[in-house]
């Protein structure tokens, strides 16, 4: 997204050539999310937020008649700072765009954190007891995908409430969830039911958040 000369011949350890600021995406296992686009106006313009190095960006596409040069061929309204991130997603109902952060010690827990866009200035935050594989939001919660097993420990997903009263990090009742890690974590259109993970085996697994149990 950011086209300065001085990026254009980065070069990656495995050859490859890309722009600096985004070879902390190489670094990435190959199923994190490192992006995320969204229809936050109603211009019909959509908004894209980005992992790059050394934080994260939201980049807004220009509207018609505006003016673009060679090397910026978006509008940046946001930039911050921050420990790499591992994992990006924007809710457009609510405008929140989560980011999960990796410690760079590895004996530190990962982090969430949720912003309110466009400004950013806003922000919920909460350690992650275990590592987590993705995560996305739901109507005023966040669930969040992770290995089946941390130090032998069985895991079940967790959740967090985005309300004033969150109560922090919970896990999820589930009796029967499956023993493959979860890689992927999905709510479905209606944003307070059914929520789908991607399961490392291929299996995907629908969870009734209604019930304490998968329904297929």
């Amino acid at each position: 997204f950011s086209k300065k000369l001085k990026w254009l011949n980065h070069t990656l350890p495995d050859g490859l050539h890309c722009s600096w600021d985004l070879t902390c995406k190489h670094r990435l296992h190959p199923s994190a999310r490192t992006m995320d686009v969204a229809m936050l106006n109603s211009d019909a313009l959509p908004s894209i937020a980005t992992v790059v190095q050394g934080g994260w960006g939201l980049f807004r596409v220009p509207g018609q008649g505006q003016m673009v040069d060679r090397y910026h061929q978006y509008d940046r309204v946001q930039t911050l700072r921050c420990p790499p991130v591992h994992a990006i997603r924007i809710q457009e109902s609510s405008g929140y765009c989560g980011t999960v952060i990796r410690p760079q010690d590895p004996y530190s827990p990962y982090r969430f954190f949720c912003y309110q866009l466009p400004d950013a200035r806003s922000y919920i935050d909460a350690d992650l007891v275990v590592p987590v594989t993705d995560f996305c939001f739901g109507k005023d919660v966040v669930l969040f995908s992770c290995p089946r097993y941390n130090s032998n420990n069985a895991i079940n997903p967790l959740y967090m409430s985005l309300g004033e009263n969150s109560g922090g990090l919970r896990a999820l009742n589930v009796q029967n969830f499956p023993q493959s890690d979860a890689l992927r974590v999905e709510m479905t259109c209606n944003h307070d039911k059914h929520v789908a993970f991607g399961h490392r085996n291929g299996q995907v697994s629908l969870l009734d958040l209604r019930a304490s149990r998968t329904i297929c």
